[in-house]
């Protein structure tokens, strides 16, 4: 009978034993189970806080978007601006020119080239009968050199052919 004590004994130490170890092996994997299910709660919540990022940044770039198409056409807008400045400019800067170039004429230079003008037109009038009479090769040479010789001294003379 003590051979069958001692070897229940012995049974129920192992069987003690087992049962510590697999106590030891059942807290293992509680405390493995939770340190899973604290990651997976804690990518949850990041999965959660990226989700309200990603919204914000999506509707930072959409005002980003917006504001770069209302520079665009703004900036549009202002080349349009500029372009019809510059033509305004332009034209100003034409009037300036030809109000100083006005300036610099003094009435009796604009009187003697008035002169000149109409002498001119009497010259071309009295040529045009013989060049409509059939002799147009013949007059056309002189006529063309006595009056350009005419016209060119009083302008040199004036001192309006250099300016």
């Amino acid at each position: 009978m003590r051979d069958n004590q001692l070897e229940v004994n012995g049974k129920y130490v192992q069987a003690e034993q087992k049962a510590g170890a697999i106590e030891r092996e059942l807290m293992v994997m509680r405390r493995r189970q939770a340190e899973r299910e604290a990651a997976y709660e804690q990518q949850r919540i990041d999965a959660s806080d990226l989700s309200v990022e990603n919204r914000m940044l999506l509707e930072k770039t959409e005002q980003l978007v917006s504001d770069a198409e209302r520079a665009s056409a703004k900036a549009k807008q202002f080349e349009s601006v500029a372009v019809d400045a510059k033509a305004e400019l332009d034209a100003m800067r034409e009037r300036l020119e030809v109000t100083r170039a006005l300036q610099r004429f003094r009435p009796e230079d604009l009187a003697g080239i008035s002169r000149i003008n109409t002498e001119l037109a009497q010259a071309i009038h009295s040529i045009l009968p013989k060049l409509e009479g059939g002799s147009a090769g013949v007059a056309a040479a002189p006529a063309s050199s006595s009056t350009s010789g005419a016209a060119a001294l009083p302008l040199q003379s004036s001192g309006l052919a250099s300016s």
